[in-house]
């Protein structure tokens, strides 16, 4: 067995013959290992599952050779599950288990508690052999059922080695590698945005039944601009305000979002404009309280409805280029600040011009001299992220980009009525009629196929569009030959920015071994 170290990363796996990225198997698991570094067990929490991982306190050595004894059992060890439920109804739930497990059930046939108390459920069940799992950690994934009803878990997880036990909560997602416990845990799951506000006045909750508790339950929607709300036992934390919501007592019933239907109504004070704007920027967060003020539930929200109601927007986004100079807009609602950065070519690290834009009914805005024509830019937008949970300053292009940079780093600031962006002769050039759908014959062709390996077509042009502006290439006088035969249209693809693809010549990876026998194992 060897470990092969990576000095670029302080955090290393132990592999057996195993690469995640190849997929394949490992042939011997690592039953016990020798450091040349003294390394420090850690447990590193995901945020979906608990991840055992070996940190090294000090730089490694760059390859060592371990020794390893031979794996002597086959038995696959058991995996004890937790489940608690805050309302003492831990009867009749069921675990579904699939991944990499001994006997995985069925969608019909769940596996039975082993044991139940008032708040717990245990159960237990067998990981298969470690000879046999895919990689150092075993993936497996857990969900509770009680017939149609699901709960706790429903992604599959990575167990590791040194864990026997996991714990999984009413109402959350994460499957916990720690012991956790009622009275000190979240009362829902901000990650799960389960709330929909979708009008002015209008929030939407598909919230359970059983944690609605007993008499009315008390909503609130809260905020923080800085993304620091977090749930405890005693309930919300971390907002800088939160506002009353009123429930009808009745359902939404199938509207203009019917997938909503069912979902309890929840109506939101009179509020203005600006102060809807500021709220939409913030992170969001709705619970349920009982009458005695003790948390009940809590998700995130939603809020494309809400956005579409306040801030529709129907004027011209990206840059407009005209004689008086370049307006730039971009529609952002729950952005809390934008700013347009200019740069004089795709290269340059630094911005030429750095301008906070300004905010109207949900659009950014800003102006700038005609002398940006032909130049970049980027915007920083400073936006809550629901996939991080934070608040982030993101750096990207304008999503209605007429022109890009190689990569698509950069916005090109550019107008269609341009000469520079306008081929020789496109002005005079007359389109032929388009001839009825019924009659067309289309030619599907890939562009960098079309003339990559034409000895006709100059080396700097291969593979680029400016091949099909060549009149006496082998490839242009192949089409003719196919008009000429009925050929109406020719379809080009892929015409859009290839993200996995660089487009700069010198970024690419060029064969320089003979892939005619076998996989080819030299590239540059």
């Amino acid at each position: 067995m060897r470990v092969i170290v990576s000095e670029q990363c302080n955090v290393h796996r132990v592999h057996s013959g195993y690469h995640r990225e190849s997929g394949l198997r490992p042939t011997l698991p690592p039953a016990s290992v020798k450091y040349r570094a003294d390394p420090i067990l850690c447990r590193s929490k995901h945020p979906r599952a608990g991840v055992a991982r070996l940190r090294h306190t000090r730089k490694p050595c760059t390859e060592s050779h371990l020794d390893v004894p031979a794996v002597t059992s086959v038995e696959g060890r058991r995996l004890t599950v937790h489940y608690l439920r805050r309302d003492n109804s831990v009867q009749d739930w069921k675990l579904h288990t699939w991944g990499e497990v001994q006997q995985p059930t069925s969608e019909f046939s769940h596996l039975n508690a082993d044991k139940c108390t008032q708040s717990e459920a245990t159960f237990s069940f067998k990981l298969i052999p470690e000879h046999e799992k895919n990689g150092y950690s075993h993936w497996v994934g857990l969900q509770l059922y009680k017939g149609s009803q699901s709960d706790a878990g429903g992604e599959i997880v990575e167990i590791s080695t040194d864990t026997d036990e996991v714990w999984l909560m009413q109402g959350s997602k994460e499957v916990f590698m720690e012991k956790v416990s009622l009275e000190s845990m979240l009362k829902g799951d901000l990650t799960k945005s389960y709330a929909h506000w979708i009008d002015e006045h209008t929030l939407l909750w598909r919230i359970d039944e059983e944690v609605r508790g007993e008499g009315q339950p008390v909503f609130k929607l809260h905020y923080s601009r800085a993304g620091t709300l977090g749930l405890t036992g005693s309930g919300m934390e971390g907002a800088d305000s939160c506002t009353s919501l009123t429930a009808t007592g009745s359902t939404y019933t199938p509207g203009k979002f019917p997938h909503l239907a069912g979902c309890k109504i929840l109506m939101l004070p009179e509020i203005s404009l600006k102060r809807a704007s500021q709220i939409l920027q913030c992170q969001l967060a709705v619970t349920a309280e009982d009458p005695d003020g003790r948390p009940l539930a809590a998700t995130g929200v939603q809020c494309p409805g809400v956005l579409d109601d306040l801030f529709f927007y129907d004027g011209p986004l990206g840059a407009c280029l005209g004689s008086d100079g370049v307006d730039v807009s971009l529609w952002a609602p729950t952005a809390q600040q934008v700013d347009l950065l200019v740069f004089n070519t795709p290269q340059d690290k630094e911005a030429e011009y750095e301008q906070q834009m300004t905010a109207e009914r949900g659009a950014w805005h800003c102006q700038g001299p005609t002398s940006w024509r032909g130049k970049y830019y980027q915007y920083r937008i400073t936006v809550f992220c629901p996939d991080s949970q934070t608040v982030q300053a993101l750096i990207t292009t304008d999503p209605y980009s007429l022109s890009l940079a190689a990569d698509g780093t950069h916005t090109q600031i550019v107008s269609m009525e341009d000469d520079m962006t306008m081929p020789e002769e496109w002005g005079a050039h007359t389109p032929p009629p388009a001839s009825p759908w019924t009659d067309a014959s289309i030619y599907e062709l890939h562009i960098r196929d079309f003339s990559m390996s034409d000895q006709t077509v100059p080396q700097e042009l291969r593979g680029k569009y400016s091949a099909f502006g060549l009149k006496d290439s082998a490839g242009v006088s192949h089409l003719r030959q196919l008009q000429a035969a009925g050929l109406t249209h020719v379809h080009l693809l892929p015409s859009y920015d290839y993200g996995s693809v660089p487009e700069r010549v010198e970024d690419q990876a060029t064969i320089q071994a003979s892939c005619s026998h076998g996989v080819c194992a030299d590239a540059s």
